[in-house]
């Protein structure tokens, strides 16, 4: 291989994984904004439920 197919080939191979590393990343970032939503949809059904048995049951 020429010196310039070597360089071309190390190139595309550092482009690959840059994008590998970058949907990596993406999905790393989607994974918690899941959770921290999930986890707030859990404490707002927990404040709702305890106003709903407060005003059901007088505490």
């Amino acid at each position: 291989m020429s010196e310039e197919h070597i360089i071309f080939e190390r190139q595309a191979e550092a482009e690959r994984q840059a994008e590998e590393q970058r949907k990596a990343q993406v999905e790393e970032e989607q994974r918690r904004a899941a959770e921290t939503k999930a986890r707030a949809d859990a404490e707002e059904a927990q404040k709702v439920q305890e106003l709903q048995n407060r005003s059901r049951y007088g505490r």
